[in-house]
């Protein structure tokens, strides 16, 4: 929990510095009835929560690094199963829309190409393979394409 907390503080922190402006405000702090911790610019409409007030004053903050996003789980063999059988399924769906674009001209020949070559990238992550033992930054895309019959979405 102290993980997350600290990442949206972080995240937070980050909003209030990306302006080429100094920004003062405040910000408020409370947990709601269910112990959920919540920040916002404004204070709650349930006054009977405890609020704590936090002056900001992004002038003088630095961010350093990010923290990098928790790890997944491997996927299940049968996870890995339907992300196979939804590719299988998606890609001449895929490869037809590039196609259709191409011949509009909302795509050039090179967007085409890089198409191609992302559709080819996803398919050396999704097979029975690579799949169960993918790196935690492949596991999100292989999630999506498994809970996505027409995976298109996931490819983009």
């Amino acid at each position: 929990m102290h993980g997350l907390l600290l990442t949206f503080t972080m995240i937070l922190m980050l909003c209030f510095t990306a302006g080429s402006q100094a920004y003062e405000g405040k910000i408020y702090k409370w947990k709601d009835k269910d112990g959920k911790l919540h920040f916002s610019d404004k204070p709650p409409k349930d006054q009977s929560l405890k609020v704590e007030e936090q002056k900001v004053d992004s002038s003088k903050l630095t961010v350093t690094s990010m923290p990098r996003s928790q790890r997944q789980t491997p996927l299940t063999a049968g996870q890995c199963q339907s992300a196979i059988d939804n590719l299988k399924n998606t890609e001449p769906l895929y490869r037809g829309e590039l196609v259709e674009k191409l011949a509009k001209k909302e795509i050039n020949d090179q967007q085409f190409a890089q198409g191609l070559a992302k559709l080819d990238d996803v398919k050396r992550i999704v097979n029975p393979d690579s799949c169960r033992n993918a790196q935690p930054e492949d596991r999100s895309l292989l999630n999506c394409i498994a809970q996505n019959e027409d995976a298109r979405q996931c490819i983009k």
